[in-house]
């Protein structure tokens, strides 16, 4: 059998065929006589293909090496192998890989820079490099200065000349380079952060109150994380643990909860956890921790706001007012319908018998509310828990051809953004939520700088009546309420 041709003097391309598997033999031939199937280290064009359909093709440029490993090929021998490989199938193939993998490398010293395709992004990737994220020497040696340098344009705490600072910037911009928030970390450089927690966002309140944070946040050069819990325990440990770890410089739990040891022991071991790892915890829409661990506070009056809607409504001679919606035992409801008894106690109205509980939605409302209807009607008025439960209560009477506020009057809770939009507008008690995601934040932030014998720090925001369309004055009767 004649040896195998030799390698052209100016080699441009060679295919190399591997077999499908490691100890398997090629199958079949292309090309006159088989010789591709015989010859794997064969120089071939294009169209000179295995069966097996698994081929590799390595550029080369020039390459001395390289050459000289193609021509080291020897004479076949009978069993289609070549003769310095011997007849095993299983060394002749790992052989073969053997070539590749030098070829290749040899091919990546010689062959230079090649660029691809930019990316979607405009990006352009080197092909030496296309799997490997630029590091900041690739940024100093693209910019033609130290690491040194790269550091102080990139942390921004030394000065720099300005034709420094633009050619490290075009670098940057050129290789894509991303900082390592990992090693920033580490050198005490990372983001700051100031993390959220609320049961859900869909309702306008938690919306608004992690809307605050995030303003709040940025004002003060931090990241706003926003996390749900879903009202889980497990999942809200689970949080603060990663928090924790990521080293965020507050915690932020928002909104009501259910009061019970449990939670206190769970709370204060967040705020000692959180304190141990330089951060903090901060409580919002919540009172303080019993326990005497590092915590803040910020919240607005609960029950001094349903104090003043239901006694808006025995200001304007309503004297049969129903309490609608909330589940006992939550703060939140606890601190309003503890509100509403008040204000209808120093006006000297009736309470027993006149709430209805049981939930927090607009459906529960509207299916408790004509319940209570099919009955007869006994009340004039109706504060509801929120604007959502109000707006279900409305829509009860107004299925029961009752109307707001001709024959009843309605009062909600939040002012939530449908409020204005109801028909006819509603009269709510507007909570500050925007604002105190803000004073959560600032809060944090100065009590985190604060010396440690300083107790904790409590913030209490008013809440107040705003006056729509849907409640009406009624004449006062004699003997009730005077």
């Amino acid at each position: 059998m004649a040896p195998a041709p030799a390698a052209p003097s100016m080699v441009r391309r060679v295919s190399i065929l591997f077999p499908s598997g490691v100890g398997q033999e090629p199958t079949g031939a292309e090309g006159p006589g088989g010789a591709a199937a015989a010859d794997p280290t064969a120089v071939s064009g294009p169209g000179n293909r295995n069966r097996s359909g698994v081929r590799g093709r390595v550029r080369l440029r020039r390459s001395r090496d390289a050459r000289r490993r193609v021509r080291s090929v020897g004479p076949r021998s009978s069993c289609g192998a070549d003769s310095t490989l011997g007849c095993c199938r299983a060394s002749h193939s790992k052989r073969l890989l053997s070539i590749a993998q030098e070829v290749s490398s040899q091919t990546g010293r010689t062959s230079g820079t090649e660029r691809e395709a930019p990316y979607p992004g405009g990006v352009a990737q080197q092909r030496s490099g296309a799997n490997r994220r630029a590091t900041v020497r690739d940024v100093a040696a693209r910019a033609g200065v130290s690491v040194a340098t790269v550091s102080r344009v990139l942390g921004g705490t030394y000065p720099t000349s300005e034709d420094a600072k633009s050619r490290v910037l075009a670098a940057i911009d050129e290789l894509d380079y991303v900082v390592n928030v990992h090693a920033r970390r580490l050198a005490g450089q990372g983001v700051r952060t100031i993390a959220i927690l609320v049961e859900q966002v869909t309702s306008d309140f938690y919306a608004a109150v992690a809307q605050g944070v995030e303003q709040q946040a940025g004002r003060e050069g931090r990241l706003c994380l926003i996390c749900t819990t879903g009202g889980d325990a497990d999942k809200e440990l689970a949080l603060i643990d990663m928090l924790r770890e990521q080293g965020t410089d507050a915690v932020i739990i928002v909104g009501g909860y259910w009061p019970s040891r449990e939670y206190e022991i769970r709370m204060a071991r967040y705020a000692e956890s959180l304190h141990a790892a330089g951060s903090l915890l901060v409580l919002c829409g919540r009172p303080p921790l019993e326990a005497p661990v590092p915590h803040v506070v910020v919240t607005y009056d609960n029950e001094e706001g349903a104090y003043a809607a239901a006694g808006h409504l025995a200001s304007r001679g309503h004297e049969e007012i129903l309490f609608v919606g909330g589940v006992p035992g939550m703060s939140a409801v606890d601190a309003r319908v503890a509100g509403w008894r008040r204000a209808l106690a120093d006006h000297g109205l009736p309470t027993e018998g006149r709430e209805l509980l049981g939930g927090f939605t607009a459906q529960f409302a509207r299916t408790a509310l004509r319940d209570r209807l099919a009955q007869g009607r006994d009340f004039t008025a109706i504060m509801a828990y929120n604007d959502d439960v109000a707006a279900g209560a409305a829509r009860a009477l107004r299925e029961a051809g009752v109307d707001v506020p001709g024959e009843v009057s309605l009062v909600g809770y939040d002012d939530a953004l449908l409020a204005a939009h109801l028909t006819p507008p509603l009269t709510t008690v507007s909570v500050p939520a925007l604002e105190l995601g803000r004073t959560a934040v600032r809060l944090a932030l100065a009590a985190r700088d604060a010396p440690p014998e300083v107790p904790v720090r409590e913030v209490v925001l008013a809440t107040h009546v705003v006056v729509r369309d849907s409640v009406r004055t009624l004449p006062r009767r004699s003997g009730i309420g005077s």
